[in-house]
C-alpha cells in the first residue's frame, strides 16, 4: 500500500454530511471528490486494508467521510459508516482530453457488438481511467466489456467486473500501449526526415532551373559525359549554391569554399 487519505465535506449543511451509507443511496445522492476536501494523507504500509485504517482511524473519521486507498497504482473510494468502510466508485472522475467516455455515458455503440451500452463501474489504475460497460437489453445476461476512456476495447469481462483477472488484464493493456510508444515516435522522426530531404531535393530542382536526379546518393558523386568530358553533378550543385549565396549577399560556407577549390584543381 502506498499512501491514503481522508476527505470531508465542504459544504456541512448540505448532504451528504453526517448521513448514513444507506440513507445515501436510499435518497441517491453522488459522492463526488468536487463535493469534498482533503483533511489527512498518509504512506501506510503497516494497515493492509480498508477496514484497518477505519479501525487506526475510527476516533478520527466522521460519518460520509471519504476514504480513499492508493494500492500499487490501484485507486479505491470507501464511504465511512458507523459500522466501518463501504466501497464507492465514481468519487473520482478524470476526463482526458477527447475522451469518448464519461461515467454517464450511455447508448454507447461498441465497435464489433450488437446493442447500446451503458458505464456501470470506472476504476482508476495509474492515474488512467476504465470503463466497466452492460449491455442495456440484456444486462448481466451479456458479457461486460472494459474500455479506456477514448472508447478502445481493454477486455470482456463476466459479472463480477473490475475482479483481478480484469485487473491484471488492464495492466496487460497498459503494458502494451506503453511498449508502442517508443515505435511511434522513432516512426515520426524517420518520417520528418524524409520530409527534409525531399523538401531540400525540391528546393534544389527549382533553383536556378538545374535538374539534378531523384536516385542521387550521398555516398558518391555520380558523373556525366557532357561534351567529352566528364563534369560532376555535385560539383555543379556546390558551384550553383555558391552563386545563389552571391546573389542574395549570404557568406558561402568554409566547407563550400574548400569544395569549390577541390574543384578547380581537379
Amino acid at each position: 500500500m502506498s499512501q491514503f487519505a481522508v476527505y470531508r465535506v465542504k459544504d456541512q449543511t448540505k448532504a451528504p454530511w453526517q448521513l448514513s451509507y444507506f440513507e445515501v443511496l436510499e435518497q441517491k445522492i453522488p459522492i463526488r471528490e468536487q463535493d469534498y476536501q482533503q483533511i489527512y494523507l498518509k504512506h501506510a504500509k503497516e494497515w493492509k486494508n480498508a477496514m484497518e485504517i477505519w479501525k487506526h482511524l475510527q476516533d478520527t473519521v466522521k460519518i460520509s467521510d471519504v476514504l480513499t486507498i492508493n494500492q500499487n497504482g490501484e485507486v479505491s473510494a470507501y464511504y465511512m459508516d458507523t459500522d466501518g468502510p463501504h466501497k464507492i466508485s465514481g468519487f473520482f472522475n478524470l476526463v482526458s482530453d477527447g475522451a469518448m467516455i464519461a461515467a454517464d455515458t450511455k447508448d454507447y455503440q461498441i465497435e464489433g457488438y450488437e446493442g447500446s451500452w451503458i458505464v456501470t463501474d470506472f476504476l482508476i489504475m495509474d492515474g488512467k481511467q476504465f470503463y466497466l460497460m452492460e449491455h442495456q437489453k440484456f444486462h448481466d445476461q451479456a458479457n461486460k466489456i472494459i474500455l479506456d476512456s477514448y472508447g478502445k476495447l481493454v477486455t470482456e469481462t463476466g459479472k463480477a467486473g473490475f475482479d483481478e483477472i480484469a485487473k491484471q488484464k488492464i495492466r496487460d493493456y497498459e503494458k502494451a500501449e506503453e511498449d508502442q510508444e517508443p515505435v511511434k515516435e522513432n516512426h515520426q522522426e524517420r518520417i520528418e526526415h524524409y520530409q527534409k530531404i525531399l523538401l531540400q531535393k525540391k528546393n534544389v530542382r527549382t533553383s536556378g532551373g538545374m535538374s539534378v536526379p531523384d536516385n542521387d546518393q550521398e555516398a558518391s558523386e555520380p558523373e556525366q559525359e557532357i561534351s567529352g568530358k566528364k563534369k560532376s553533378i555535385v560539383g555543379r550543385l556546390r558551384r550553383h549554391q555558391a552563386e545563389i549565396a552571391a546573389k542574395e549577399g549570404k557568406p558561402v560556407s568554409k566547407y563550400l569554399e574548400m569544395q569549390l577549390e577541390r574543384e578547380k584543381k581537379k
